[in-house]
């Protein structure tokens, strides 16, 4: 249930940051982190420190999806595997919705992996993994 309401939370800040204009809660994104978390992708695996560059970029990462024509972000279901007492996995599958430079609508569905480390009952993000988002992006015409 914390990792559901977890991610109640955190489509509703994405959403959020969608809007114009836009509302940007860079404390709730600096929140869901661990204070260092992991990236794996087709491009490498990158890590980084929860602290004032992370601050910073996250109105950048927020301003970037609405320059591509980012409408919408829906969590479509959520599936938690337990790893131990203090850890879990959950599986993410999100239906993206974009308005491309031509006025077309695109429709992109994609899963996502996080991994939580759960302490006096906060859930933070110390991992995500991730399809290659900027070919994906290409492929529909978005960047």
């Amino acid at each position: 249930e914390k990792i559901k309401q977890f991610f109640a939370e955190y489509e509703g800040r994405f959403n959020r940051s969608l809007q114009e204009p836009p509302t940007v809660d860079v404390q709730g994104v600096v929140k869901s982190f661990a204070p260092y978390f992991v990236e794996a992708s087709p491009s490498g695996v990158h890590g980084g420190k929860n602290g004032w560059l992370f601050r910073m970029m996250v109105p950048r990462g927020f301003a970037y999806y609405k320059k591509i024509g980012t409408k919408s972000m829906k969590i479509t279901a959520i599936d938690v595997t337990p790893l131990d007492d203090y850890h879990v996995m959950a599986k993410v599958p999100w239906d993206s919705r974009y308005l491309r430079k031509d006025g077309k609508e695109e429709q992109i569905e994609f899963d996502n992996l996080y991994f939580f480390q759960i302490l006096a009952d906060k859930p933070k993000i110390f991992a995500y993994i991730t399809a290659d988002e900027q070919k994906i992006l290409k492929e529909h015409g978005l960047i």
